[in-house]
């Protein structure tokens, strides 16, 4: 027992001072990290814009006559004529007015909930004969399309970050020929340090330094 620990104390110091040294080493590749995780501020701005459709119009159709109610008192500019001749006038002009055509035009806005104009509604009728002879309504909509946009104000950070674990080592003769224990160490740049020591199951002691770096394998 003396004889393997004569024989493996030089290999343990060099382990530690290996380790001490490297651990100094990297300190000078890494930045002094925030204690606190930075969190990145994400801004959602919602944008609604009307998109105006086509003008649609709606074919001509026959309005339905719902109630009709003659006056209960005529007024006297069409009370009839003790003269012929006015008389006869009196039913000119009412016969002239009776079948003449009027076209009315009208429109009526649509608005939402919030006051704001999504779209218009237009009717165009003939009137006759005290009735509406047709009606051609035709109608535009301003169709609302809502936009998010997502704005990234304070993007992530990166940070160095540790890892500490183990591996076993084994070969054809022996399942297990090695143990190694260790820590990986992660900087900003994406660079990995690794400081391993290790045993074997015949007892020599050892230790691993490890650098690895980010490779890119394609433009994606």
């Amino acid at each position: 027992m003396k004889e393997y620990v004569k024989y493996s104390l030089p290999s343990f110091v060099l382990m530690i001072l290996m380790a001490i040294g490297f651990i100094l080493f990297s300190r000078g590749c890494f930045q002094a990290a925030n204690t606190e995780e930075v969190k990145p501020t994400v801004i959602v701005t919602r944008d609604t814009q009307y998109i105006q459709q086509p003008p649609v119009t709606i074919p001509q159709y026959q309005p339905i006559i719902i109630e009709t109610k003659a006056p209960a008192v005529i007024p006297q500019q069409y009370q009839p004529s003790n003269n012929q001749e006015v008389l006869l006038k009196q039913y000119q002009d009412l016969v002239e007015k009776f079948l003449t055509s009027h076209r009315y035009k009208d429109s009526i806005v649509l608005k939402d909930s919030a006051l704001r104009e999504v779209g218009i509604v237009r009717l165009d009728d003939i009137v006759s004969e005290n009735e509406i002879k047709s009606r051609a309504p035709s109608y535009a909509l301003k169709f609302p399309v809502i936009t998010n946009t997502v704005t990234i104000t304070q993007p992530y950070l990166p940070r160095n970050q540790w890892f500490v674990g183990g591996a076993l080592n084994g070969n054809k003769l022996n399942l297990v020929d090695v143990f190694k224990a260790g820590v990986l160490i992660k900087n900003k740049k994406d660079q990995i340090f690794s400081i391993n020591g290790t045993i074997s199951t015949g007892g020599y002691l050892g230790a691993e330094l490890g650098y690895y770096t980010k490779i890119r394998l394609s433009k994606k």
